[in-house]
């Protein structure tokens, strides 16, 4: 067996070639760990990765793929699921396998192999519709299938760690953006069509009436919060991986700088998100660092 190194961590990304997945993996390559690529490839963001990277193209819903693919690491960040809350209302059974039974396998593969740390990417999405600034210890109100399914990840995490020791972290993502921000992406969804509207020349489409309001969070600040909770020696812990701010989508519009639409609103959503951070401030030591304003202005030059 390969010895593991305490200076250069051996991690292994799920859903690595993801949008989220992906920016965490040019993190963690920055930091100097030994990355597995875990990623069936069916939604995925980028398809290549620097020969360093060892890739696995491979299903979480096969427990001997999770158990080859946590072999020798050190570091496990779970980020595979079906993400997109449509598709997991259209295809209940697909997201099960893959949200529910896929992480009961990465948690199995992890005991298995002797992980250190488990991060898990959960969901705002747990606290539903409730007053707002949503507390890690709110209990939880689920307004689609995806937000149950995403909750239940995290009870399996609760149950690993306390039946077989497994450190375990649960870091609860609210409106992530950034580069490689799909348009059809779960967790910046708005940001995504806004980008790609803007880019052909179209007016941006406002759902509803536009006063709903977001906590939006940078892709490059919630890498950093998977980094520090995988370094952590916290044993177990439930944190909010959001800006702390919101604003509302006619904002948000605004910052695009061209004409607006509006149009009917689409069910499932929530009225508004803000997350408390002040338990990952004080226990991870985590402070987001890019604004709204400073990452929206690069998507736009990005264009």
């Amino acid at each position: 067996m390969m010895a593991r190194s305490s200076v250069h961590p051996s991690v292994l990304v799920t859903g690595g070639a993801g949008f989220i997945g992906s920016n965490l993996v040019d993190y963690l390559l920055e930091k100097n760990c030994e990355i597995t690529v875990l990623d069936n490839f069916t939604t995925s963001i980028v398809n290549q990765f620097p020969e360093n990277v060892n890739v696995i193209d491979g299903s979480i819903e096969d427990l001997e793929t999770c158990k080859k693919a946590a072999t020798n690491c050190d570091i496990v960040f779970h980020l595979a699921a079906v993400s997109r809350v449509g598709l997991s209302e259209d295809n209940i059974s697909l997201c099960s396998s893959t949200n529910i039974i896929g992480t009961q396998n990465m948690l199995i593969a992890s005991v298995d192999n002797n992980i250190k740390k488990f991060v898990y990417s959960g969901s705002s999405s747990y606290y539903g519709n409730q007053k707002t600034p949503h507390v890690e210890n709110m209990d939880s109100q689920f307004l689609n299938f995806y937000s149950l399914s995403k909750a239940t990840g995290e009870k399996l995490c609760e149950f690993f760690n306390n039946k077989y020791g497994l450190e375990t972290i649960i870091l609860r993502y609210f409106n992530v953006y950034g580069p490689r921000l799909p348009k059809d992406s779960p967790y910046g969804l708005v940001i995504g069509n806004f980008l790609s509207r803007k880019k052909e020349g179209k007016s941006l489409i406002v759902h509803g009436d536009g006063n709903q309001r977001r906590d939006f969070v940078h892709v490059h600040d919630v890498a950093e919060a998977n980094f520090i909770a995988g370094q952590s020696n916290i044993k177990f812990g439930i944190y909010n991986i959001g800006s702390g701010n919101n604003h509302s989508i006619n904002d948000l519009a605004r910052m695009f700088k061209t004409k607006i639409e509006f149009s009917g609103r689409r069910p499932g959503d929530s009225d508004i998100t803000l997350a408390d951070i002040a338990h990952a401030r004080k226990e991870l030591g985590w402070i987001p660092k890019i604004t709204l304003q400073e990452g929206i202005a690069k998507l736009i030059d990005g264009i």
